[in-house]
């Protein structure tokens, strides 16, 4: 049964005695998984049979998939009002199917060095532990992820029951702080579970963002001299990988202050 859906069940009841008596549908449990449906009371004649019906659901977030919902139905008989009433039991079973998808929300990547030529990149796992496959499909989204990317792009995979995936995220920070973004995940097939309809992601920039391009030349000193006493400066240019753009830069050499 679908994880999701509901199923009629009907079975027969029948009278193999001589006298007629009266029955109805006491309870069914779980109540939130089984109830009674149709007519629930009646007068069953000698030699007589009614059909006796109930609905059973298998509610996405409340059932797992592949593991059996156990439950009953008690009915109650009575042949007259001088008698004592009798009890049945009957059991009931059922199996949903589906997959039960685990997303990481948000998914912790760590930390990547702003200054890093190359992007970081880091794995995020999704894992399909329900009794069916299904499909996956990772994209952009409405709103821009930078400084995250997805590896591979706008990608689809199909992940089996039991199986797991890992999906490469990319990301080059342009500053030392923290960073968020989505991307959208779309799902095909029957769920078991409530899956969210983004991949959250979180990172975080460390070091600075600038860095020296070029090497400093910091004049001539004679022998034995103090370094520090020498006031004079050079320019350099430095650069900020996230602003992607040169600016310029004053370094006192030596590594003095500014006069």
């Amino acid at each position: 049964m679908p994880c999701g859906a509901s199923q009629k069940l009907t079975t027969i009841l029948r009278n193999t005695g001589a006298s007629a008596f009266t029955w109805r549908i006491v309870s069914a449990e779980p109540r939130e998984l089984i109830e009674a449906a149709d007519a629930t009371s009646g007068k069953l004649e000698p030699h007589g049979e009614v059909p006796v019906s109930i609905v059973v659901r298998a509610p996405v977030d409340r059932v797992r998939p592949g593991t059996p919902v156990v439950g009953s139905v008690r009915i109650e008989t009575q042949t007259d009002s001088a008698s004592a009433p009798k009890t049945y039991d009957a059991a009931v079973r059922f199996v949903p199917q589906g997959a039960w998808l685990t997303v990481p929300s948000p998914a912790e990547l760590g930390v990547a060095p702003v200054a890093a030529t190359d992007a970081a990149r880091f794995a995020v796992k999704l894992t399909n532990s329900g009794s069916q496959p299904v499909a996956l499909a990772l994209s952009r989204g409405l709103a821009d992820p930078d400084p995250f990317a997805l590896e591979d792009g706008p990608s689809t995979t199909e992940l089996a029951a039991g199986a797991s995936a890992d999906f490469g995220v990319l990301f080059q920070p342009r500053a030392p702080i923290d960073f968020k973004a989505a991307f959208a995940l779309t799902t095909k097939g029957t769920l078991c579970n409530t899956v969210p309809s983004e991949l959250a992601v979180k990172a975080t920039g460390t070091g600075s963002p600038f860095r020296v391009e070029t090497t400093l030349d910091m004049g001539t000193h004679a022998c034995g001299a103090l370094a520090r006493q020498d006031r004079s400066r050079t320019s350099a240019r430095a650069r900020n990988p996230g602003a992607r753009s040169w600016i310029p830069a004053r370094v006192t050499a030596p590594w003095s202050p500014a006069a």
